[in-house]
């Protein structure tokens, strides 16, 4: 039991120190889409607070596309859902998934 424990611990501990990105979804309104940075601007409402923030991502080439091709078919005032994770090194959010309603 003691050792089931400890490995449990040891887990945890691991985790939490390797850094594990935590999926986060941003939905809203393109406001650039900038193809040399390979990154989109989102406008979001702030739940927290109920003003529009603005929030970049960064794209990936393992970057999903649904209902565009890929980033040159992204335009600016497309309403986006926008799967992202933050990369704990940088504190950049990077896409894992862009879908254009």
């Amino acid at each position: 039991m003691k050792n089931a424990k400890l490995v449990t611990f040891l887990l945890l501990a691991t985790l939490l120190v390797s850094g594990v990105a935590f999926a986060e979804a941003v939905t809203g309104k393109v406001l650039n889409v900038d193809q040399v940075a390979k990154s989109i601007t989102v406008s979001q409402m702030d739940a927290a607070t109920g003003t529009e923030k603005q929030v970049s991502i960064l794209v990936q080439e393992a970057t999903a596309f649904k209902g565009i091709a890929d980033l040159a078919g992204l335009q600016a005032g497309a309403k986006v859902t926008i799967e992202a994770t933050k990369d704990e090194a940088s504190g950049n959010l990077k896409a894992e998934s862009v879908s254009v309603a």
